[in-house]
């Protein structure tokens, strides 16, 4: 859900606000589609919390690293599919919209994903225990 939440405050604030919207479908997928898929990094997250409680930090490591290249991938897949549906119009003369779409969402999504991998690295370094709740279980991925 947080994910859906962000990506309507986003598509709200910068979205709309900023000019990016071009038309609802392309704001709904772009926006609150495009951010909840990053939840799908979730599927790794129960190993990811066993390998954190049993200090396999290479483990935890590659699990985290697969979530979040999962993550990344189908919110800049969504974003790929809107730049050759919606923003094709904007590629330079000449420009192939799929070569287009492909290196402004691909750099995008790449910046993203080593970022990501880098503050989750140190994190695990010198401070695993944010991964792990309080009381030594593991954090609920249930609805309460």
């Amino acid at each position: 859900w947080a994910g859906f939440v962000w990506g309507i405050l986003d598509l709200i604030l910068r979205g709309i606000g900023g000019g990016s919207v071009l038309n609802p479908l392309q704001g709904i997928l772009e926006y609150p589609i495009a951010f909840t898929l990053v939840g799908v990094m979730g599927l790794t997250f129960a190993s990811f919390q066993k390998a954190v409680r049993g200090s396999e930090k290479v483990k935890a490591s590659g699990y985290a690293f697969a979530g979040i290249i999962i993550g990344t991938f189908a919110k800049y897949f969504i974003h790929f599919i809107a730049g050759v549906v919606f923003w094709g119009a904007y590629a330079p003369k000449g420009t192939n919209v799929w070569v287009y779409s492909l290196i402004v969402n691909g750099g995008s999504a790449l910046f993203s994903t080593v970022l990501t991998i880098v503050v989750v690295g140190v994190l695990l370094t010198v401070a695993p225990q944010l991964f792990v709740a309080k009381d030594g279980k593991s954090f609920s991925t249930k609805a309460a």
